[in-house]
């Protein structure tokens, strides 16, 4: 159902393991295929002077989810 959506799509974990991505994503990372996206952490595939803001998103995400 996702992969219909123009945007990027990632179901990611609080340790940053990709569940489940739509071919936007993919394609918006760089990786060659859905399988190298799902192997590895979003932390792997972002630069570092980002892990703080994505690891904030996801804790926010997280949060919001469970209120």
């Amino acid at each position: 159902m996702v992969d219909i959506l123009h945007e990027a799509v990632c179901f990611i974990d609080l340790q940053g393991h990709s569940h489940a991505v739509n071919l936007q994503a993919v394609t918006m990372l760089g990786c060659s295929d859905a399988v190298e996206l799902l192997q590895n952490s979003i932390f792997v595939l972002a630069p570092e002077s980002q892990h703080e803001r994505i690891r904030n998103d996801l804790l926010r995400g997280f949060k919001m989810r469970a209120d």
